[in-house]
C-alpha cells in the first residue's frame, strides 16, 4: 500500500493517494499502530483538499513510521516464536 500511496503522490493524484491512506489507516488500526494511522488520516485528509505538497510531507512521516511499526512487530514474533 505504501508503494500504491507513493505512485499516486508522484504522478500528482491526491485523490487516489488520499483513498489508499484510508485504508492503510484502518489496516494500522487493526494492529493498534495508532500514531501510523493518525499519520494516514492526515495524509487522507490533505489528499481530499488537494494538498499535494503536504501530502507529500505526511508521506515521507508515514513511511519512517511504518519502519518503525514493522520493527516492532517483528522483534514481538521474534519474542513469541522463541
Amino acid at each position: 500500500e505504501l508503494e500504491k500511496m507513493n505512485q499516486a503522490l508522484e504522478q500528482g493524484d491526491a485523490v487516489t493517494a488520499a483513498r489508499v491512506a484510508h485504508g492503510f489507516k484502518a489496516a494500522s488500526g487493526n494492529i493498534g499502530a495508532w500514531g501510523l494511522g493518525k499519520l494516514c488520516a492526515e495524509l487522507e485528509t490533505a489528499g481530499k483538499e488537494g494538498s499535494l505538497d503536504v501530502a507529500k510531507a505526511v508521506y515521507t512521516k508515514i513511511t519512517a513510521a511504518h519502519a518503525q511499526v514493522l520493527m516492532a512487530v517483528r522483534a514481538e514474533l521474534s519474542r513469541v516464536e522463541h
